[in-house]
């Protein structure tokens, strides 16, 4: 059955209060671009409340009444429930190179853009606003729990050990690999995307147009061909926030 038969899904993912940005997660912004991508018909929610999804974090989707968590999982299974899907044109070489990418990008640049976004002063102060939903007497209590917890968890997992400048020097390595991978070429892997292009967009265009000034912005800004690439997939995919941003 083609997509668009198929009934629409709710998805809810955190919102933005960033201009160009409809989301500040690269979670919630892959799954996103990926459903528009695959023209799986949906509704697409705000919930700045990761507690409410069913793996207690975002994004999730609502089928036929039943929730779902975890990206990767969501859009696995949608595969698998008839939702047309955008991988069919990969070979099988290109669909281990395309997951080992999207695991790149998942679990090693992913702890340097929460660093970016909840441990660095300049991100701390534009992403406190997107806690809105805490009700402001323990607000100023919580959110330096927040902080502090996105801090030790990235000791454990083992960037927040480094230096800031061993910091720059992974993350520049990660975008400059990108970047190489990518060419001259509309997408990772020619003329049409694939689900590892939904997951780039998702870090990059936060890394770049985050309203602060990060070494993950400079590091993605340096490479032309990178930042053409998250204006193209915006202007293909998320035309109304290319208009709110030209407003």
């Amino acid at each position: 059955m083609h997509a668009l038969q198929k009934p629409a899904i709710d998805a809810y993912m955190i919102g933005s209060h960033w201009e160009g940005l409809p989301s500040m997660s690269p979670f919630g912004l892959k799954l996103a671009t990926w459903l528009r991508m695959a023209e799986v018909p949906h509704r697409l929610l705000i919930e700045d409340n990761p507690m409410k999804g069913p793996k207690r974090k975002s994004p999730w989707i609502v089928e036929n009444g039943m929730a779902m968590g975890d990206s990767h999982l969501i859009i696995r299974h949608l595969e698998a429930s008839g939702y047309a899907g955008i991988d069919a044109h990969l070979t099988p070489e290109q669909r281990g190179m395309a997951l080992h990418f999207s695991r790149s990008l998942e679990n090693h640049l992913h702890q340097a853009v929460e660093h970016g976004l909840f441990v660095d002063d300049n991100g701390w102060k534009a992403s406190v606003a997107h806690f809105s939903m805490i009700p402001q007497p323990i607000r100023f209590f919580v959110l330096p729990l927040i902080r502090r917890d996105t801090r030790k968890a990235n000791y454990t997992r083992g960037i927040g050990r480094h230096s800031l400048e061993e910091m720059q020097t992974l993350v520049a390595e990660d975008v400059a690999a990108a970047a190489a991978m990518l060419g001259d070429k509309p997408f990772l892997f020619g003329d049409r995307p694939c689900t590892a292009d939904a997951v780039a967009y998702g870090f990059f265009a936060v890394m770049l147009w985050a309203p602060f000034d990060w070494f993950g912005r400079d590091a993605v800004a340096r490479h032309d061909n990178l930042v053409a690439y998250c204006e193209r997939i915006r202007a293909r995919y998320w035309a109304e926030t290319v208009a709110l941003s030209a407003a």
